[in-house]
């Protein structure tokens, strides 16, 4: 596999918000008159959101999130990778990377069980 440098990044970034157009754009063709359930960047922040980015060579080409739900429990959400990166397991290295989700868990409290959706 290509190396993917993955990092946090602000969803308002104009790199991020073309991945999240063009997963937005896809879902509408996919999916036409249902809702996209897409991300509202400040808010998505706020709400202590964490967003990853995924560059090769420099340039973003894939892109994901984890939302806090509640007592220890956050969702995967917004995988994404642009359409000509794909089968190269850019997605897989997006959800391996574990480093946001544990931090954002540590700031959630916990209940009796921990779990990432």
């Amino acid at each position: 596999m290509e190396s993917l440098a993955i990092v946090e990044a602000d969803p308002a970034e104009p790199e991020a918000g073309g991945l999240i157009a063009d997963l937005d754009a896809e879902l509408a063709a996919r999916y036409p008159g249902l809702p996209i359930h897409g991300i509202e960047a400040a808010g998505f922040r706020r709400g202590g959101g964490v967003f990853l980015l995924g560059r090769l060579a420099g340039v973003a080409v894939a892109c994901g999130a984890i939302r806090p739900l509640g007592a220890g429990i956050a969702e995967l959400k917004r995988m994404y990778v642009a359409r000509d990166h794909r089968g190269r397991g850019f997605a897989r290295a997006l959800q391996k990377r574990r480093l946001p989700a544990n931090r954002l868990l540590r700031q959630v409290p916990r209940g009796p069980a921990l779990a990432v959706l």
